[in-house]
This record gives structure tokens, sequence and C-alpha cells, in this order.
């Protein structure tokens, strides 16, 4: 989804804007797709690190 713009008139309080309920939904999408961005990033980030960590263990030789 693309960033949702919420149109703000041309002055103030010339009915020309969305209406407050309008607004107030972009800004919810708005925020809805960054937290939703954000988890799917740490998802990757935690899976990735525990990717790492398996092989750096798994690739490690104790020499005696």
């Amino acid at each position: 989804m693309a960033q949702q713009t919420i149109n703000i008139g041309t002055a103030p309080n010339d009915n020309t804007g969305d209406p407050l309920r309008t607004g107030m939904t972009k800004v919810n999408a708005n925020f809805t797709e960054n937290y939703t961005t954000l988890a799917a990033q740490a998802t990757t980030n935690s899976n990735q690190a525990t990717t790492n960590a398996s092989q750096t263990s798994t690739n490690t030789t104790v020499a005696n």
C-alpha cells in the first residue's frame, strides 16, 4: 500500500480537505502498514540471528 496523505485543504476551515474521520482512517492505515512492516523485519532479523548462531556453533572446532 502506498502512503495515504491527508488532504488538509487550501486554507483553514475552507471545507476542501478530508473530513476528520477520513483523515484518521488514513492515519490508522499508515500506522498499520508501518507496524506490519516492522514486525516482518524483526521476525526476519530474529530468524537470521538464530541461523547465524547455529552455523557458528556448528562450525566451531575446539583444539586440544
